[in-house]
């Protein structure tokens, strides 16, 4: 009986820098134009490959941008957690964590980025499969619930939740009006008893 083959054997390292490619693109898109304009088409563009090239690696668009958009968020955690691994004190790396989160998904850095989480949350809403969302969000709520819970602040569970609400809500805010996100995180952490 022979064992079985790798599942990678016959995926030549030419054929993953392509597939490769393509996921950058893709993320590329996402970030600046948004989900609805993550199209087959957009993505190839944005490569240097054609669009039958992703047909070709992908089984559709759909699957392309599922691991665009879990690798760009993967990226985002990634930032927010050394963010806060530069904080001398709980309440500091929280701070830096909230501000990283708050500035990373600024409108003034790219008008698509503050949609882009609320837009895939949507769809998955719509389309019914949100556990690749549900996913993401509760790596991410982990982390400030963490952070939190550093600080020796009493009820850490309600204060994540309701930091890891607010977070949103602020970078919505920002997205219609420029506002003062230091300010706003200001004001949204004291009035949950935390001491600056």
């Amino acid at each position: 009986m022979s064992s079985p083959k790798p599942i990678l054997e016959d995926v030549t390292s030419s054929k993953l820098d392509k597939r490769e490619s393509l996921i950058l693109a893709a993320m590329k898109v996402m970030r600046e134009k948004g989900l609805a304009q993550c199209t087959a088409r957009a993505i190839a563009n944005a490569s240097p490959l054609s669009k039958s090239a992703l047909h070709y690696y992908f089984q559709d668009t759909a699957e392309i941008i599922v691991i665009a958009f879990e690798r760009l968020i993967g990226l985002y955690i990634s930032r927010i957690t050394s963010s806060a691994k530069t904080g001398q004190t709980p309440i500091q790396a929280l701070w830096n964590a909230s501000s990283t989160y708050l500035h990373l998904g600024s409108s003034r850095r790219s008008s698509q980025i503050p949609m882009l989480w609320f837009e895939v949350q949507l769809e998955a809403s719509r389309s019914g499969e949100t556990r690749m969302v549900r996913h993401l969000s509760d790596q991410l709520y982990e982390v400030f619930f963490e952070l939190v819970v550093a600080t020796g602040t009493e009820e850490p569970e309600r204060k994540a939740r309701t930091l890891f609400s607010a977070l949103p809500g602020i970078l919505l805010q920002d997205s219609m009006q420029a506002i003062d996100l230091d300010k706003c995180l200001e004001d949204c952490l004291v009035s949950m008893g935390f001491t600056l």
